[in-house]
């Protein structure tokens, strides 16, 4: 376990770089801010900053803002599909993919504003405020409304996650499992 810790601490130095302290979800008005003040409002499990940073969005099945924001508490770094997320993938999102975020293309966001699902919220945005990342199988769509970000949905986030650090995180485990005598 004491490996464990070490390694996380390890990856944490290697995939952040210093984030502003007060990041808060009222100033979330690039990317950037808007993922630290997530950030924030997750390490401190904060509903109620989550409530402002997710958008209210429910679709025929269930609360997405509800599900998004448990999966957030919850922090699984195997969880794949929608909704996904770990610290860990929001911190490599944040040290090493922001540019992947952009504002959404003319087609795309006529398909989107047309979609069964997220249309009715996104045909009321004009182009310029929707967002999105579609990287490594990493999917988002961010809502911009006076001057601040509001996730409205990701999948996948998880992806983000470099192979080659889990594959050496997998390998300490390993590694601690066997004997002593073992060469």
């Amino acid at each position: 376990m004491k490996l464990r810790n070490i390694l996380s601490k390890l990856l944490l130095g290697v995939l952040l770089p210093a984030y502003p302290i007060g990041a808060s979800a009222q100033f979330a008005s690039s990317p950037e801010s808007f993922f630290l003040a997530l950030r924030q409002a997750v390490n401190k499990r904060d509903t109620a900053a989550l409530k402002r940073l997710v958008y209210p969005f429910r679709d025929e099945v269930e609360d997405m803002q509800a599900g998004m924001i448990e999966n957030m508490l919850d922090g699984d770094p195997l969880q794949r599909g929608d909704g996904a997320f770990s610290m860990y993938a929001l911190d490599t999102l944040i040290a090493h993919h922001l540019a992947e975020i952009r504002p959404v293309d003319d087609d795309l966001y006529a398909q989107l504003a047309a979609d069964r699902v997220f249309g009715s919220v996104i045909s009321t945005y004009a182009q310029r405020q929707v967002w999105i990342m579609d990287f490594n199988e990493v999917r988002m769509i961010l809502l911009k409304k006076k001057g601040n970000f509001q996730l409205l949905f990701w999948e996948n986030l998880n992806r983000l996650l470099n192979p080659v650090l889990r594959r050496a995180r997998n390998h300490a485990t390993l590694l601690v499992s066997y004997p002593s005598n073992f060469t």
